[in-house]
């Protein structure tokens, strides 16, 4: 797939999102991330990777790509949610606590 342009930054990206979107999270991850790779622009490709790694179960890695995403795009309200969620399976409910009353009260952080 995408073997005609490798270097295709949105095209990686879009892919991404149907892999995910099939459940083909471990792939998807793969495009996400060579799509941030090509296009360090981009705040989606690390916020797909986010969501990717934490139905992966694997949170720890899923909040370093929201805080990526974060950095590119402070008030993207997916990504910090999906922040909040990786904090919580982390046990980091403190800070999670403090993210969902921000976004839900339209507080920034």
């Amino acid at each position: 797939m995408l073997e005609g342009r490798p270097s295709y930054a949105e095209g990686h990206y879009q892919c991404g999102v149907c892999l995910s979107h099939v459940g083909q999270f471990e792939e998807a991850f793969v495009h996400f991330s060579t799509s941030a790779e090509l296009d360090a622009s981009r705040a989606d490709a690390p916020l797909g990777m986010g969501i990717c790694l934490l139905s992966l179960k694997r949170p720890e890695e899923a909040l370093d790509a929201f805080r990526t995403c974060l950095e590119k795009s402070p008030d993207l309200e997916a990504a910090l949610l999906g922040k909040a969620v990786a904090l919580q399976l982390s046990w980091e409910m403190d800070e999670a606590l403090e993210i969902y009353r921000a976004v839900l009260s339209g507080t920034p952080l």
